[in-house]
């Protein structure tokens, strides 16, 4: 349990906005579901008198946030707590499904009018929380009322569905790709039933799927068909407990970038071990020389990787209004086509389940070889379109742009000056993906020019560790917002790792077979070192994640 985990801010001040006719009942009944999971006992405001000035000006003194609700709407408790308890201090806008605002959550609320109807007061939050980027919240598959035609009518709405199931099948990721929506979802939802019944965190799930991604590497080490059928097994079950950490966040509203950044990072260290037990294995049975199948698999996942992370860090060359965008919403727009999208870009899910089924079937090298072909085949297509994006956006930024040092970040390239890294021009965001491509060239290169299975193996294990490092450096960036998270081997960038990687393995190749696994221990160990005292310094400085 991560002190970000079960430490959370302080309650917003919920704000009933009710105008003349609207009944006592009505609103009491509002109030006890709007505060069920969190939030300060509700204040009924008149939009149009004093007490709706006098009830901000209070809100605001508690530095606590405002929740800004329709009085007249009715829904369940789990569709207000996505506005009052969800733990992010940040704007959110509730809408209802014809797209009317219901319900407005701000950090302050200096920049509201004194007085105004209701819709205008709710409409005129929603703008002001809109331009700080305020999530945009809807009640889903959850069934909602409107009180008009009386208290009791709406209620049976409301309360006629299964609030519990709805909350978790909604629990659940809504863009995850064919295998992982009709195989893992159904299974991991039964077990978060359970997990949240039996109150588990999130980090502890983590750590249970990550213990059996690693005991599915060390099975897949064995080698025979049994034991790769074992290793399957656990990697399968990995798969299904790691959905199940995000659902119990979702459900519970457990969120933090720490917990984010342990899901993640555990993700890439099991298909890694995965990826070198299955070799090991292979050579244990007399199938060896599968390290460069590993090295393909494991290079094409981190080169399309940052190719996502530089593209996303970098608004300033996207545009939205070009052929390509409207091409790509079209086709989204389609069931069909939709389910293919996701399925061709091969997610986390996907890839898994192919190991799952193939690795016993094929052996080692033929599903490596085969994660490569088919990670090739995503990166072309994603890549293929997002150039097309960027290109017809046509625009640069300047190295002062937080896009272009978030990229400067991304590139880990210490000490090479950041003007050497292209990042302020229109195809900037895949300067990441370049300096991950180069550093994979450098050192994979000279392992397979040396030649020998102890060579590659270092090579493997040196570039894991490197992407591994610098995995960590984009998630931080993406899931704390700061743009340079600097730490004490921010000084050894790609450049310093490649040349030191490249004469680790021509050590390797020409001597004892260690060094390069020694070294990658050892930065692995200070990659996790480091790590651990920068979210240390977080926590302490933002308590609440």
């Amino acid at each position: 349990m991560t002190r970000a985990e079960i430490r959370r801010p302080v309650a917003p001040v919920v704000l009933l906005v009710a105008g003349p006719g609207v009944a006592d009942e009505v609103v009491e009944t509002v109030a006890t579901r709007a505060t069920a999971e969190s939030g300060v006992p509700a204040v009924v405001v008149d939009p149009a008198g004093d007490t709706l000035a006098s009830a901000l000006a209070t809100a605001s003194t508690r530095g606590s946030g405002i929740v800004l609700l329709d009085a007249r709407w009715l829904a369940p408790a789990t569709v207000y707590g996505d506005l009052v308890a969800d733990p992010r201090d940040e704007p959110a806008v509730l809408a209802d499904p014809d797209g009317t605002v219901v319900g407005v959550r701000l950090t302050t609320g200096a920049e509201l009018p004194g007085s105004g109807t209701g819709g205008d007061l709710l409409a005129a939050a929603a703008t002001v929380a809109r331009g700080h980027g305020a999530r945009e919240l809807g009640p889903g598959s959850f069934p909602t009322a409107w009180t008009d035609g009386g208290l009791a009518t709406a209620l049976a709405t409301v309360d006629a569905a299964d609030e519990r199931a709805l909350r978790l099948r909604r629990a659940s990721r809504s863009d995850d790709g064919f295998l992982s929506a009709f195989l893992v979802r159904p299974l991991s939802r039964q077990v978060t039933r359970q997990a949240v019944r039996l109150g588990l965190r999130p980090a502890q799930i983590t750590a249970v799927s990550l213990a059996l991604g690693i005991a599915s590497a060390v099975a897949f080490a064995g080698g025979t068909t049994g034991w790769r059928v074992v290793g399957a097994l656990l990697l399968f079950c990995s798969l299904v407990v790691d959905c199940v950490d995000g659902e119990v966040a979702r459900y519970t509203r457990t969120f933090s970038p720490l917990g984010g950044w342990l899901d993640v990072a555990s993700d890439r260290v099991k298909e890694y071990a995965v990826y070198a037990g299955l070799v090991v294995g292979a050579d244990r049975v007399g199938q060896g020389h599968g390290w460069q199948a590993a090295l393909a698999a494991m290079a094409v996942l981190v080169v399309r990787h940052f190719v996502d992370f530089g593209f996303a860090a970098s608004p300033a060359t996207r545009s939205s209004g070009s052929a390509v965008a409207g091409l790509s919403e079209a086709t989204s727009a389609r069931p069909g086509l939709i389910w293919a999208k996701r399925a061709v870009i091969m997610p986390v899910g996907e890839r898994t389940v192919l190991l799952v089924v193939l690795a016993p079937l094929l052996g080692a090298k033929s599903v490596l070889w085969l994660l490569f072909a088919l990670g090739v085949l995503a990166g072309v297509y994603t890549s293929a379109g997002r150039l097309g994006r960027s290109w017809s956006a046509g625009r640069e930024q300047s190295l002062a742009a937080p896009g272009a040092q978030r990229l400067a970040a991304q590139c880990d390239a210490s000490p090479v000056p950041e003007a050497a890294l292209l990042v302020t021009s229109r195809l900037g965001w895949l300067a990441p993906a370049v300096a991950r491509t180069l550093e994979l060239v450098v050192v994979g290169g000279t392992a397979l020019l040396v030649g020998g299975d102890a060579a590659l193996a270092g090579a493997y294990a040196l570039l894991a560790v490197a992407a591994f490092r610098d995995y960590d450096l984009a998630y931080r960036q993406r899931l704390t917002g700061v743009v340079r998270p600097r730490d004490g081997l921010t000084p050894i960038g790609w450049p310093v790792r490649s040349v030191g990687g490249a004469l680790l393995v021509v050590w390797a190749a020409s001597g004892p077979s260690w060094p390069p696994l020694v070294a990658a221990a050892v930065v692995g160990l200070l990659a996790l070192g480091v790590n651990v005292r920068w979210w240390a310094a977080r926590s302490s400085a933002h308590p609440t994640g």
